[in-house]
């Protein structure tokens, strides 16, 4: 629990619109490349230092909130 609250102190988890957690679920490629691309930020590093964007074959199934997470990852 201690790790899960410092990952929300710095912004890397944040929890879902409706107040709840899910610790326990498993995450969707998504919701990794959202915490990948916020745990890279929090570091001091710039996303867009990594290269170009990449595209999916289903990038029509990534919710708009992740998409330029995805990409970015």
């Amino acid at each position: 629990m201690l790790r899960s609250k410092l990952l929300a102190k710095w912004g890397i988890v944040t929890g879902y619109e409706d107040g709840s957690f899910r610790g326990d679920n498993p995450i969707t490629r998504q919701e990794m490349a959202t915490l990948l691309k916020r745990f890279v930020e929090a570091c001091g590093a710039s996303g867009a230092s990594f290269g170009k964007s990449a595209t999916f074959a289903d990038m029509a199934s990534v919710d708009a909130w992740a998409k330029a997470n995805v990409q970015w990852a």
